[in-house]
């Protein structure tokens, strides 16, 4: 009589590899979770560029004044809406479109799109203004721009910074070459 030979595996090779499966998860967790929040942070940075780019090409196509409002808020909380003006020599009305309650016309993003990503205004980055006849950025009142930054950072002490120069170069940069990818501040 032959034995029928059987093939698998035993409980114990099955107990082992969960085991050591389990094992290699509880060393990656963390390190996915760096990754993730560090995805957050370039998606932030970069989204926030391209829409300084939309913006700029916004008023030239229309041929009328678009802003950018930046809005921070207690608890790290933050959002930035695009908002079309009524001409090319119009000022942001003092009652700005709220990116809060989605009243831009043009675009909206907040914060809870990006987890932990916070927001950091620095030289008055609030509010920008895009020329439409040479396509430079100005201040909330019309005048020339001096750089600015706006700041994006995350809980692992990664950052980036997002500037916009005077003739309307939008660069990114990594403070202290704290995030791959990016040249060092």
């Amino acid at each position: 009589m032959s034995r029928i030979k059987t093939q698998g595996f035993t409980l114990i090779e099955m107990m082992i590899t969960v085991a050591i499966l389990g094992i290699v998860l509880a060393i990656a967790a963390p390190l996915f979770t760096q990754i993730i929040q560090q995805q957050r942070l370039k998606n932030a940075a970069e989204l926030f560029a391209n829409n300084l780019r939309y913006a700029n090409s916004e008023s030239i196509r229309r041929n009328k004044r678009v802003y950018i409002n930046v809005k921070t808020t207690s608890g790290n909380n933050w959002c930035y809406g695009i908002q079309t003006l009524a001409s090319k020599i119009d000022l942001p009305p003092t009652t700005k479109c709220d990116c809060l309650t989605n009243s831009c016309d043009l675009k909206n993003s907040i914060q809870r799109d990006f987890g932990k990503t916070t927001l950091a205004i620095t030289n008055g980055f609030d509010a920008i203004l895009f020329d439409p006849l040479i396509g430079i950025p100005l201040t909330k009142t019309a005048t020339e721009l001096t750089t600015n930054e706006i700041t994006f950072s995350n809980t692992n002490n990664n950052s980036l910074k997002v500037s916009l120069g005077r003739l309307g170069k939008i660069s990114i940069c990594s403070s202290a070459g704290s995030t791959s990818g990016y040249a060092a501040c």
